[in-house]
């Protein structure tokens, strides 16, 4: 008994310290198994992307949450160019390296990389010689949710110290991750089936109990027409009407049924501004304490900012309550436009006085929104390829200091 447990905790240790050397070079380039990524710790997911980075000074380093890691539609369909990152270095040939980890919320982000620049996350990801830094850090704000994630992880105004230890487990055993996430997926499509079968039962059962004149008298169910051209899949539509459960522009159509993410909406203003005021602190603490580094920010908008001069225009009184409650307009703007003029407001007239570039990339997506789909047809709140090329298209064209 006692070599059969000796054995089987050799056995596992060998797994993980195996598992452990592959996650290590996790390769877009050398073909690593896309369909692992998201099981992997963060550190470990920033090596996929193949963006030309070599690993030293002259890397260009990309840092922020989701919209950066990019994780979406693209990535799930198979596309080698799928993030911000592939497309800045297919636009410029710079070495890019990126940093992105959805969930994050960029000054946690910011401590997360310098941690993993130390080696704080090894053995998952090495430490980087002082040498080999990259010089050039671009630094990728999203108002959809940076600012609530801020709040929720300092819910009573504290000062601590922002959480970005690793669990020992996930650190050192991640096969035990691995595991765990794909044992849920299995038990969750087991329920998911079996809820099907019983709610199948009930209805034969429902319905063998049913007199036929009853089942006669039914109300015929609704069927919801979709516009030709499927719209989440960027169909061409040739009017400006309403069809069915989504919106349709002359050019694409927005699904009605789903809420899309505005700019910090359910916070308060107290908690916006506390929450602007700690992003920009930690952006301008990070550009002191690098001094050597050259630091940019992007900005990016919300879904609910990019899409609503689309939303005003076209929007049937119907439609304008299920399509986003965010939409109150007055005088032509929306409350979701509004309150990001303001946080752009505050938080560039504090960057501005610290000396730092930024990179407003609202306008020029609101006005690519007007002939383009920017989003996910199942991720709605996350860029698509054509959102990335807009975002590195006014990246390029503002000629910040971080891609000189």
């Amino acid at each position: 008994m006692a070599l059969l447990v000796a054995s089987t905790v050799a056995s596992v240790l060998f797994i993980n310290i195996f598992y452990i050397v592959l996650i290590r070079q996790p390769f877009q380039s050398r073909g690593f198994p896309r369909h692992l990524i998201p099981d992997l710790p963060p550190p470990s997911r920033w090596l996929y992307a193949d963006t030309g980075s070599k690993g030293n000074s002259r890397d260009i380093a990309l840092l922020g949450d989701s919209y950066l890691e990019a994780i979406g539609d693209d990535f799930s369909d198979g596309l080698y160019n799928y993030s911000l990152a592939h497309f800045l270095h297919q636009k410029t040939g710079l070495q890019i390296s990126q940093y992105g980890t959805g969930g994050s919320y960029l000054p946690r982000q910011l401590a997360l990389y310098q941690k993993a620049l130390r080696g704080g996350y090894w053995p998952l990801h090495d430490s980087l010689d002082s040498r080999n830094v990259p010089a050039r850090n671009i630094l990728f704000f999203y108002e959809g949710n940076d600012l609530d994630d801020y709040i929720s992880s300092k819910p009573n105004n504290s000062s601590d110290e922002l959480s970005i230890e690793l669990p020992f487990a996930l650190r050192y055993f991640p096969i035990a991750r691995l595991v765990s996430r794909r044992w849920d997926r299995v038990v969750g499509k087991f329920k998911l089936k079996f809820d099907h079968f019983l709610n199948h039962l009930n209805h034969e059962q429902l319905a063998s109990r049913t007199p036929s004149s009853a089942l006669g008298s039914a109300p015929a169910q609704r069927v919801v027409s979709k516009p030709p051209g499927d719209p989440r899949r960027n169909g061409l539509e040739k009017s400006s009407v309403t069809k069915g459960d989504f919106l349709c522009g002359p050019h694409f159509c927005l699904p009605a049924g789903q809420s899309m993410e505005g700019p910090a909406l359910g916070l308060t203003t107290d908690d916006r501004a506390r929450a602007i005021q700690g992003t920009v602190a930690s952006i301008i603490q990070y550009a002191r304490l690098n001094p050597a580094r050259q630091i940019c920010l992007v900005y990016m908008p919300s879904p609910a900012v990019i899409y609503a001069p689309f939303i005003s225009r076209y929007e049937s009184s119907e439609q304008s309550q299920s399509l986003a409650s965010s939409y109150s307009y007055h005088s032509g703007v929306s409350v979701a436009e509004k309150t990001s003029q303001s946080i752009r407001r505050d938080m560039f007239k504090e960057l501005t006085a610290a000396g730092i570039q930024y990179v407003d990339t609202t306008q020029d997506l609101v006005k690519t929104a007007n002939f383009k789909y920017l989003h996910g047809r199942q991720d709605v709140n996350h860029f698509n390829r054509h959102g990335y090329m807009a975002v590195v298209e006014t990246l390029v064209a503002s000629g910040v200091k971080c891609l000189a």
